[in-house]
């Protein structure tokens, strides 16, 4: 067997058993803690609708009065109310050349509607016959509900509640759930919004008088699906309404209870921004970097630069890796691990790592998570579309290796927050987590905790509960509320902010856009279809919850890049980016300041005491480089984040 086989083999044998083994387990959350989900509400109700369309073939086998005997039933997932077609097969019909069979005539005798269901067969009746002759159903007959997509437009869901709920994200989530499965055709969400603004009809009028004429004439649809959510006793109550246009009737509905929906994304007040009490968020400690409004102080002198014309630098991390009690700025390169000093206006290479050409470094985090008093630096590897990663420690001013050609992507997460009075060790402090490799896709499977034994060997713990589909990139964990249970705050793949409860309900999603990657890589990976590009793996940015004024708050830091083009068209690469705190108001995101446009793009940043002059910096790494090409120029800012 060849080396490339042996590698599929082995990665397609080990997906297999994490699915053998997930299999035996129970769901995360379970239903009694995704019953108040609003996913899971619009869950329940797409799938009473894709169980109203079954794909459904059958024939009659009797005829009884009234009655028409069907051979669908409950184990063709037929229910009680499918309207089929009945038609009858008429002659072959060939090819007038070649005289080849292109098909069978068919003569359709009306439509039936089926009124009960038993395991094996179902009873219908006739709701219309079609004009002509002979057409009364007979045995033998053929009943299909068609294969083809059923195209439907989602009216945006009608708030009836007194709560600022943001129907957009509802409304996006069910439209997204109804395509999932391929039997329904959405029409396009924000062409049909641009529409409603631009008639100025309002949605609740949508199907009344001419109104329904001017949507059918739209949407060249004869289906919609109408949405509503009420408070019934406290409880949200989610309502689906389908439509026929043509006919002007409701045809089918659909009902589910949800409890926490998400809230429209307001203009944050003064008040929200408060912070501990009656205090307000302190002005940006550095006004060289920081800013509260929209334009930038001219001041530069307590920004530092370092500039390296050879390197392009992934990752940065600030530690005392070598334990002579100052902190030390570790970066990853392509395939280097460096280790620098920073004093004053000048930076000195302690030690350094290389790997060699055919790594590809994509990951830094550093912490001393064995305990062992010198913090381990977690390096992400890829070799071509294989995971490589390893782990190593600096002993006097060489590199160990602790772990090596671990199939897992690495990274560690601040679980509790230290402050003045209580200092925490990073093993106390932190967690680290871990995701395998794909199979037809760059991570898959759950996320796993990973701990060192007693012999310092690096050992697989026990699944952590995330959010469903967020992976090992772009979340970081935050304790909101203050009630020991952090929330997970999370850049999607479409840039926007998202907080979830640990159960997976969104507590916020914002208006605004972050992250950007400045590193998306194409794989090999054949996807989830044959049909499907080869994925892509977006190293999502970072995103670290931080106090950085001591007031006793944490903020969230986080990056903004800029698309060259648009991110819809993210092959132009990055143009510039920035650095973004935010606070959480009770109710949601709000942004607190924003740092000073850098070109090129964010790559990554970290916060500590770089200098080590008592005070807490802010290290940002600019790289100018674009998804398809890669400059090796490289800036380091450093910002005193006081005085």
């Amino acid at each position: 067997m060849g080396l490339m086989s042996f590698r599929i083999f082995w990665r397609f044998f080990r997906k297999a058993a994490i699915l053998a083994v997930c299999a035996g387990l129970v769901l995360f959350g379970g239903a009694t803690a995704q019953e108040n989900d609003f996913r899971r509400a619009l869950g329940v109700i797409s799938d009473k609708f894709h169980q109203k369309f079954p794909y459904l073939q059958g024939e009659v086998v009797a005829v009884k009065g009234a009655d028409i005997f069907l051979s669908v039933g409950k184990t063709d997932r037929a229910i009680k109310g499918n309207r089929l077609t009945v038609f009858r097969k008429g002659a072959p019909f060939r090819h007038p050349v070649t005289g080849v069979v292109l098909g069978t005539l068919e003569e359709e005798i009306g439509l039936a509607e089926i009124v009960e269901v038993r395991e094996k067969f179902s009873i219908a009746r006739m709701t219309k016959i079609s004009s002509g002759k002979n057409r009364t159903p007979r045995v033998k007959d053929k009943v299909r509900l068609s294969s083809a997509k059923i195209r439907i437009a989602v009216l945006p869901f009608l708030n009836q509640t007194k709560e600022p709920l943001s129907t957009e994200i509802v409304t996006r989530e069910f439209s997204r759930l109804l395509l999932s499965k391929g039997r329904f055709g959405i029409y396009d969400v924000d062409r049909l919004q641009v529409w409603l603004l631009e008639s100025g009809i309002a949605v609740d009028q949508l199907l009344k008088g001419k109104n329904a004429a001017k949507l059918k004439s739209q949407i060249r649809r004869d289906f919609v699906i109408q949405n509503t959510i009420r408070d019934v006793r406290g409880k949200k109550v989610m309502t689906s309404r389908l439509f026929s246009l043509k006919e002007g009737r409701e045809l089918f509905s659909a009902v589910a209870i949800a409890g926490d929906l998400p809230f429209e994304q307001l203009a944050p007040k003064e008040q929200a921004l408060r912070r501990k009490g009656d205090r307000r968020p302190q002005s940006a400690p550095n006004q060289s970097f920081i800013v509260t409004q929209s334009e930038f102080s001219s001041a530069s002198r307590f920004a530092r630069s370092f500039v390296f014309s050879d390197l392009e630098v992934r990752g940065i991390a600030i530690a005392d890796v070598n334990k002579d009690g100052k902190n030390e700025v570790v970066v990853i390169g392509t395939h280097q691990v460096i280790v620098y000093q920073l004093s004053g206006s000048r930076i000195r290479e302690l030690a350094r790592f290389d790997e060699g050409v055919g790594n590809d470094f994509r990951w830094l985090d550093v912490g001393d998570m064995n305990g062992n008093g010198l913090p381990e630096i977690y390096v992400t590897n890829y070799r071509g579309d294989s995971l490589f990663s390893m782990v190593l420690e600096m002993q006097g001013n060489k590199f160990v290796k602790l772990a090596s050609n671990q199939n897992i992507f690495f990274r560690l997460l601040r679980a509790r927050s230290s402050n003045a009075k209580v200092k925490l060790s990073d093993k106390d402090a932190f967690i680290l987590l871990g995701q395998y490799a794909g199979f037809d896709s760059p991570l898959d499977g759950p996320v796993y905790r990973f701990r060192w034994s007693s012999r310092n060997k690096l050992i697989r713990s026990a699944e952590y509960a995330l959010p469903q589909d967020v992976e090992i990139l772009g979340f970081a964990l935050w304790d909101l509320d203050g009630d020991g249970t952090p929330e997970v705050v999370e850049i999607g793949n479409d840039d926007l902010l998202r907080v979830y409860s640990r159960r997976g309900e969104v507590r916020f999603t914002s208006a605004s856009r972050y992250g950007a990657p400045l590193h998306v890589f194409e794989t090999e990976l054949s996807g989830r279809g044959v049909e499907v590009d080869n994925p892509v793996l977006r190293i999502s940015t970072r995103l670290l919850v931080v106090d950085t004024d001591n007031d006793g708050v944490s903020e969230l830091l986080t990056v903004a890049n800029e698309y060259s083009g648009s991110r819809l068209v993210p092959g132009l690469g990055i143009s510039t980016g920035l650095i973004v705190s935010l606070v959480w108001d009770g109710s949601g995101l709000s942004e607190i300041w924003r740092s000073k446009k850098l070109d090129g793009g964010v790559s990554d940043f970290a916060f500590g005491d770089a200098d080590n002059d008592g005070v807490n910096d802010l290290i940002v790494v600019s790289v100018g480089s674009g998804r398809f090409f890669s400059g090796k120029r490289t800036t380091i800012f450093l910002y005193r984040l006081a005085g």
